[in-house]
């Protein structure tokens, strides 16, 4: 990760930390806190990569899927 993520990015999350956090059976209590964690990353790629970028646009996809 570039040093200047986490300048940008102030609450990180990524798809490992989203699984992990999916096997601990307290963690997700709602299906919303689940797809809340979904949406925080593709905010976050959205914020730090270019428009246009393939990122970016992968991130806009994966989230209307």
């Amino acid at each position: 990760i570039h040093p200047r993520y986490y300048e940008q990015i102030t609450e990180p999350i990524s798809m490992s930390n989203i699984k992990t956090l999916s096997q601990k059976p307290t963690h997700y209590q709602t299906l919303n806190h689940y797809r809340a964690d979904w949406h925080l990353l593709f905010d976050n790629a959205r914020q730090y990569n270019e428009p246009g970028s393939q990122i970016y646009k992968d991130a806009e996809y994966l989230q209307k899927v």
